[in-house]
């Protein structure tokens, strides 16, 4: 108990606005933009044990309700964002030293971490950018003011207007389909990118890597993307599987 009250009287702004470095600008250090700037003030191995905590209750109270579902989720996305966290400072200092080993180790980690929030997202129906999209088609009263409508949809989470603009991700969301179809590729991007400078005994071209980034950001928001708009069925054991696999990692970072 003493564990929650902490947790969400002093992290629980970051925790409605999703500040984590995996949903910003990806860069070696610090978050991308001015519009994003992840952190939290708590030990995530605190935060991992509330997430196992409510896990326990909510397998004592079947069949599960959607407000505890959703409460799991909010907290295991938090978790799993602070570990980002802490893998992408442990890929930074690989590129520094130039160890192509754990450079890749921990270029793989970060991006299957990406692809297990994705799932967890996918748990509960107010994490979902199928959702969010259909929402904004509704609006629409022919075809053309629907594909209006959904491209402002896609424009707001993402690059909040034109290309390269300074409110970029100023908007960003942890959605399901949004983090596997956007977040991820953007830092697959990046992560390729500084694995291959290292490759070839280079310096990261980071300008040229924004550039890159800024025209796939672009594509994003010009075309249409849709995704699942209803909850996974299974979501409690997926939750169980997550905290079992993150356990160990998040407890001993």
């Amino acid at each position: 108990i003493r564990g929650v009250c902490r947790f969400f009287s002093e992290g629980q702004r970051r925790l409605a606005h999703g500040g984590n470095t995996l949903w910003i600008f990806p860069s070696l250090t610090g978050h991308g933009n001015w519009t994003t700037n992840p952190g939290y003030n708590y030990p995530n191995a605190d935060l991992m044990r509330v997430w196992e905590a409510m896990l326990k209750a909510a397998e004592q109270d079947q069949p599960v309700r959607q407000s505890m579902l959703y409460d799991l989720v909010n907290v295991g996305r938090q978790v799993l964002g602070n570990h980002f966290m802490t893998l992408r400072d442990h890929f930074t200092n690989a590129y520094r030293r130039r160890d192509e080993l754990s450079l890749n180790r921990y270029g793989r980690r970060m991006l299957e971490l990406l692809t297990d929030l994705d799932r967890l997202l996918s748990c509960h129906g107010s994490f979902l950018a199928g959702k969010w999209m259909d929402d904004a088609a509704r609006f629409g009263t022919s075809p053309e003011e629907e594909a209006y409508y959904l491209r402002n949809a896609r424009t707001l989470i993402t690059t909040w207007g034109e290309r390269g603009q300074s409110l970029n991700d100023y908007a960003n969301r942890s959605l399901a389909g949004l983090t596997g179809c956007y977040y991820k590729p953007r830092w697959e991007m990046f992560i390729t990118e500084v694995c291959r400078a290292v490759e070839q005994g280079r310096s990261f071209d980071e300008k040229t890597f924004n550039t890159r980034v800024l025209n796939f950001e672009q594509h994003f928001a010009d075309n249409d993307f849709r995704s699942a708009t209803r909850p996974s069925d299974d979501g409690l054991e997926l939750i169980r599987q997550l905290v079992d696999k993150y356990h160990d990692a998040v407890l001993n970072n």
